[in-house]
């Protein structure tokens, strides 16, 4: 029955393979996956095996995470029994020879910055659920017997982050995590930036309200200026007028002697005043009549 079975098996496998298909059979489930492969240039083909490869890798890692990192040891000054672990959460076994985890410090820092790695040797499996630990510089058989073999502690006792990358260097999983201390601290010191930006912005509130409180008065003074500079060009132009009507005046008689004594509000008659070998007296000029 198995040898019927594996010879039709087989049959499908080479009707897929004769299609340009890429094929995985599992026995005894017998799910035949296909992948469509398509080929362009003759010399790209191996490109195209290369990509097909990297990505079979990709799919492979999936589900293989950094679930923890103890980042305070407990042995004083070295803290070698700090320690990251590596969990296989698929369904299927997973090589990872040759990933390699990244000790990557930010905390506190605009930049990061790659710290130790560590290479798993080959061959390493992981079957799926299991977890394997890789200490500072410790090592412990039951949990895999993995170690950076680093004589000084590895990870930020305040934060830092762990990264899982596969054989092709691309990053599968990250572990970021920080100290209750240190959340504890940057949560008060972002209070205190925030209640510091409250502060100046309750102060560019104030600011801005006693500029528009100037920006009023300066605007109400310069109508007041506006009004007299407008009063102050009427009465020259009533003035010219009136320097007009002396001009014509004088003109019209032989001899005539301006005495220009007083500018009182009494209407006065230029026309009235002698001309013909007398004296003029200009007494009054009225603002009414200039005006007019």
């Amino acid at each position: 029955m198995q040898g019927q079975f594996n010879q039709n098996a087989q049959k499908a496998v080479d009707v897929l393979l004769s299609k340009c298909c890429e094929v995985s059979l599992e026995v005894p489930s017998a799910r035949i996956r296909s992948t469509q492969k398509i080929y362009g240039k003759d010399e790209g083909k191996d490109g195209k095996e290369e990509s097909s490869k990297e990505e079979a890798e990709e799919e492979q890692g999936k589900g293989v995470i950094i679930s923890n990192i103890n980042y305070k040891g407990h042995v004083k000054g070295t803290e070698s029994d700090e320690y990251v672990e590596i969990t296989n959460g698929s369904k299927s076994t997973v090589d990872i020879s040759g990933y390699s985890v990244l000790d990557i410090d930010h905390h506190g820092t605009l930049k990061e910055t790659v710290g130790t790695t560590f290479v798993f040797p080959t061959p390493t499996e992981l079957t799926p659920g299991k977890t394997v630990r890789v200490y500072t510089n410790q090592i412990h058989k039951k949990s895999g017997g993995y170690s950076f073999g680093s004589g000084k502690a590895i990870w930020n006792n305040k934060g830092g982050k762990g990264v899982l990358m596969n054989r092709a260097g691309t990053e599968i999983s990250q572990f970021v995590y920080i100290s209750r201390k240190q959340l504890l601290t940057d949560i008060a010191n972002t209070n205190t930036q925030l209640d510091k930006a409250r502060l100046e912005r309750r102060e560019e509130k104030i600011e801005r309200r006693e500029i528009r409180a100037k920006l009023k008065i300066a605007a109400k003074e310069f109508t007041l200026a506006s009004k007299v500079v407008t009063d102050l060009k009427k009465a020259l132009k009533a003035l010219e007028g009136q320097l007009e009507q002396l001009k014509k005046l004088g003109s019209s008689c032989s001899k005539v002697d301006i005495h220009l004594s007083d500018f009182s509000d009494d209407d006065s008659d230029i026309e009235s005043q002698r001309c013909a070998g007398e004296d003029i007296n200009v007494s009054d000029i009225s603002d009414s009549e200039s005006e007019s």
